[in-house]
């Protein structure tokens, strides 16, 4: 049955389980201005929407065999799309968070807390990151979505302070 990593230490002294942390590439990242160093017989790949798609998809659905939990950067709408559909056939739950924008996830992840009700994009970039779990061996039972760009503006002291000690 599902994990409630709630009631994860009652179950068991310890859990096992595998994670994957993986950048994808936005499409809307990958152009031929932006990437001008790839070797030629590459960039027919690359800068081929359609087939890389496809093996995209192949790659994490070839990784979904190891892996309970797997996170994706960069994901943008183009992606999310192919990857949603591919990973949720394979028996995953997810929550994708735009940037700025309102998270969606799959039917079975209840509102996350602190979870804004319209959409306060002001960021330009259209990808955002997104975290799918096995629904076999978890169960969602909340989700926050941390903005780094805004903790790198907030004005908190830094964790340690430098002291100087001068003679």
């Amino acid at each position: 049955p599902p994990i409630d990593a709630s009631q994860a230490g009652a179950q068991a002294d310890s859990i096992t389980f595998n994670i994957l942390s993986f950048n994808v590439l936005a499409e809307s990242y990958l152009t031929p201005r932006s990437h001008k160093n790839i070797p030629p017989a590459s960039s027919a790949v690359v800068f081929n929407k359609k087939l890389r798609r496809n093996l995209l998809k192949q790659t994490l659905e070839k990784l979904a065999d190891s892996f309970d939990i797997i996170c994706l950067q960069e994901v943008d709408d183009s992606l999310r799309e192919v990857i949603v559909e591919s990973l949720t056939m394979l028996g995953y739950s997810f929550v994708y968070a735009p940037r700025g924008g309102i998270p969606s996830t799959s039917s079975d992840v209840p509102r996350g807390r602190d979870i804004p009700s319209i959409s306060v994009q002001i960021d330009k970039r259209s990808d955002g990151c997104a975290t799918f779990f096995s629904k076999s061996k978890w169960k969602c039972v909340d989700y926050s979505v941390v903005n780094f760009d805004d903790l790198a503006e907030d004005e908190r002291p830094p964790l340690h302070e430098h002291t100087s000690s001068k003679p």
